[in-house]
């Protein structure tokens, strides 16, 4: 009651009601009301509005863990707001304006934003302008049919079917030594500079970097141009579609074989064109071996993509890439649809939420960027950056999201003057596959009814396969998780023993992983269960085993040649010691006393 009284004083409830239940239909309904949200996120103080507004935009319908938000307040505000983070999601909660879930464990507890206070809440610093009718006088208006890209697809996976495909074996994301001086000085450029880092920090401080080579379109030269001219593509659609097809499992990779799933391929022509879209941009959401940078620094020779030497480049580079691709989604997806708006105020609004983009990492917090974009012979790192440097070097990397697969994807439609991108809507379509996905980074859009990690995590969709693709399973698998539409399992080697002593093969395991799954086995969980196969037997253990001792070296050798004795034997411990089971004592005395022999049974407790 005492919370509840508490709540109410904040949010201009009856707090002196002695009735409990007075009080909660009371706060209910103000709860609910925009007017009282409107007035309690208008009494936040700078920190709690900024964490609530960063929610807002990097949570989506999902919860989001006390770290990041820490993360991204560093990134947007700096250290003197993010010091502070515990104290305003309190705050928070005391108010009603986020909700926490698993409060009991600080390290996992993740908060949400209740809808009334999500629809309250504008997501960016500065508005996305609206162009009117004025401005778009003239324009070429581009929009493509989803109908276009769903055909592509099915003809790329025909192709497949009937050709020996391959990819090459040098496509790759490599580093390359700097042509260009290696070393920036970090102050030697005016501009954008975050707010937490010292100019006279930067005194003296070098970035040491490489220029980055993007990799080459994974499919041969022969496959390539055969399939843009089947698939009417670009060769940065084509990519996409090649790398779309193996996220949701209607093709696979081995070594450097492509060939196609049928099965995967049966279950995703059985659903209808929006659900196949769903899957298709909820694979996109989350693709970290694909980029749209690799077409822009293809086309924009101009441009360099920079490290800082001795990185795990791959891995970060691709992981944030991921991450801004979501970023964009989730800003578009709070847009008005069939309503145009300005690109270049699109880029004004990002710009002033977070012109160094730090924010949307995926690692952890970095004061000082790993890798960045730059023109030829530009000497700044990435932290130093005004408004027209900024714009050159990310504008084109943010109109690859949106004229590239969202634009495919029959999510938005585009407005040019000549080449330059001038305004854009998001259409009906992208509202509802943006909405519905907008922060994914899961597989969710997977055709295939199985999939197996390296790990040995078996994931088995609801509704895709028999009951006894699931009983099989439990024979050498525990399960270990299960959703409304989802049931994974997790292979241990004690489940694997009590199969293989059942008699189950490995051969027989991985045979029905890889027909129910569509896929060849991943080489990581291939490589644990042969390891646990060649390492079956060598060490065995008997319950109550039964001991022969004869009386003599010549006896033993005799019964092992003329009775069954030498069919049981365990092990033999001595010329007149042998260890045998104990369900065969019965059989072996009886064939002894045929022979002559009279043995005397001691049992040892």
């Amino acid at each position: 009651m005492h919370t509840l009284r508490d709540l109410a004083r904040r949010r201009g409830a009856s707090e002196h009601t002695t009735r409990k239940a007075e009080l909660v239909a009371e706060l209910v309904g103000l709860l609910a009301d925009p007017e009282n949200v409107l007035e309690a996120i208008a009494g936040l103080g700078r920190g709690e509005h900024a964490t609530l507004q960063m929610i807002y935009l990097l949570a989506a319908h999902d919860g989001i863990r006390k770290d990041r938000v820490q993360r991204a307040l560093l990134a947007w505000y700096g250290p003197l707001l993010a010091k502070d983070v515990e104290s305003y999601l309190r705050n928070l909660e005391a108010n009603a304006l986020l909700f926490v879930d698993g409060a009991s464990d600080p390290l996992r507890a993740e908060y949400r934003l209740p809808k009334a206070v999500a629809s309250c809440l504008s997501s960016l610093a500065k508005p996305i302008a609206v162009a009117n009718e004025g401005e778009l006088a003239g324009l070429r208006v581009s929009e493509i049919p989803a109908a276009e890209l769903l055909q592509a697809i099915l003809r790329f996976w025909q192709y497949v079917k009937e050709h020996d495909v391959r990819v090459r074996s040098n496509a790759s994301l490599e580093p390359q030594q700097d042509s260009e001086p290696a070393t920036a000085p970090a102050s030697l450029a005016q501009g954008y500079l975050p707010a937490y880092i010292d100019r006279e920090q930067l005194d003296g401080l070098c970035y040491v970097s490489n220029i980055v080579r993007w990799r080459m379109m994974e499919l041969s030269e022969r496959d390539s141009d055969t399939l843009l001219d089947l698939t009417g593509s670009s060769l940065a659609r084509l990519d996409l579609l090649y790398h779309l097809l193996l996220s949701i499992g209607l093709i696979t990779r081995a070594g450097d074989a492509v060939s196609v799933n049928e099965l995967a391929m049966d279950r995703y022509r059985r659903h209808g064109e929006i659900q196949q879209l769903q899957a298709l941009m909820a694979a996109w959401l989350g693709m970290e071996q694909w980029s749209e940078l690799g077409s822009v620094l293809r086309q924009e020779p101009r441009l360099r993509l920079r490290c800082i030497q001795a990185v795990d480049l791959p891995t970060d580079l691709l992981c944030d890439l991921a991450g801004i691709r979501r970023f964009v989604a989730r800003v578009l997806s709070l847009l008005g649809d069939e309503q145009w708006h300005r690109w270049d105020s699109l880029l004004e609004a990002i710009w002033e939420l977070c012109p160094t983009l730090s924010c949307l990492h995926s690692a952890a917090s970095r004061e000082l960027p790993t890798w960045w974009l730059g023109e030829i012979g530009a000497d700044s790192p990435a932290l130093v950056y005004d408004r027209r440097h900024w714009m050159q070097c990310y504008g084109p990397l943010f109109a690859a999201f949106l004229a590239g697969p969202l634009h495919w994807l029959g999510s938005v439609s585009l407005a040019y003057e000549g080449t330059q991108l001038v305004a854009f809507r998001v259409t009906s379509l992208g509202k509802y596959l943006l909405g519905r996905y907008p922060q994914t980074a899961t597989a969710k859009g997977d055709m295939r009814p199985l999939t197996v990690g390296d790990d040995l995590t078996i994931s088995v969709q609801l509704g895709r396969v028999d009951a006894e693709v699931h009983d099989f399973l439990g024979q050498f698998s525990d399960l270990i998780d299960a959703e409304p539409d989802m049931f994974r399992y997790r292979v241990t080697p004690q489940r694997l023993n009590q199969a293989f002593e059942a008699g189950i093969a490995l051969k027989r395991i991985v045979s029905f992983l890889e027909q129910v799954s569509g896929a060849v086995l991943p080489d990581g969980a291939r490589t644990k269960l042969e390891s646990y196969w060649r390492t079956y037997g060598a060490v065995r253990l008997y319950r109550h085993p039964t001991i022969i001792e004869f009386a003599d070296d010549y006896a033993l050798q005799e019964l092992l040649n003329t009775t069954s004795l030498a069919d049981h034997v365990i092990y033999q411990l001595s010329p007149r010691v042998v260890v045998i089971k104990s369900d065969v004592v019965d059989l072996l005395r009886d064939e002894m006393i045929k022979k002559g022999y009279t043995p005397r049974t001691k049992e040892i407790k």
